[in-house]
């Protein structure tokens, strides 16, 4: 009985890494989808930058992969654990566009943005969406003027 029990264990922690080898690459390939579709609605892209968002599902990705990483052995690890490494750094980024804003893996339209402030003598946004409590952090690329992102968030939200 106990050998048999062993067996079974065994078999269990063979197959276990290939299980979150499975599930680690079906939820990447949900990231990249969903990032690429919330891209494309944002249209014209007005301004793009870093944004400070919780992304639980990116970092479910990035754990699973280590799990892998941990569990198996041979060249192809390290080749996993690339890809995932690339994922926050790609949902990272935010997109202010003509047809609304995507943010991590969300897009919001234009319409639900409510109002947004600017810190003083930076270039952090702070972006309000009817419905949320929380804002929206976004640090657009240093390439953008503090007075011209002012300016393009004013004639964004008034159109």
């Amino acid at each position: 009985m106990s050998l048999e029990v062993n067996s079974k264990l065994e078999e269990v922690i063979l197959i276990l890494p290939y299980l979150v080898l499975m599930v680690t690459i079906i939820l990447s390939l949900f990231i990249v989808y969903s990032h690429y579709i919330s891209k494309k609605k944002v249209g014209d892209v007005l301004f793009k930058g870093n944004a400070k968002f919780k992304k639980i599902l990116v970092w479910t990705a990035t754990g699973l992969c280590l799990v892998y990483f941990f569990l198996e052995e041979g060249w192809f690890r390290y080749g996993i654990l690339l890809l995932i490494a690339l994922l926050p750094i790609m949902t990272d980024k935010f997109y202010v566009g003509k047809q609304g804003i995507k943010i991590g893996l969300t897009f919001i339209p234009k319409e639900d943005i409510s109002h947004y402030s600017q810190v003083e003598d930076s270039n952090e946004i702070h972006i309000y969406v009817k419905g949320i409590d929380d804002k929206l952090v976004l640090s657009p690329e240093l390439g953008y003027r503090s007075k011209r992102i002012k300016e393009m968030m004013d004639i964004y939200l008034d159109s």
